[in-house]
């Protein structure tokens, strides 16, 4: 099948392993994006935010400590394995 698939089968989906998410939610990227800069603007207390592509918290952990007590983060991703770190 090529890559761009056809309406009967649509192209497999490429997503990045869990073993391999670690190289791009590290200290150094926050370091560099830091994520209470980036979000405060456009997150606020009592909120409910939507984190697609979550892995384990980079940005997640900041957006359920900006959101507060009677915030909610409603976590979502295509592999498991990327939500099994966060606690519901």
């Amino acid at each position: 099948m090529n890559d761009k698939g056809t309406e009967k089968n649509p192209p497999a989906l490429e997503v990045c392993p869990p073993w391999l998410c670690f190289t791009f939610d590290n200290f150094l990227r926050k370091l560099l994006q830091n994520p209470d800069r980036i979000l405060k603007p456009y997150v606020k207390q009592g909120w409910t935010a939507l984190r697609c592509r979550t892995w384990h918290g980079l940005f997640y952990n900041p957006v359920s400590k900006i959101s507060g007590e009677y915030g909610k983060v409603i976590a979502a991703d295509l592999q498991q394995p990327m939500l099994d770190g966060h606690s519901t």
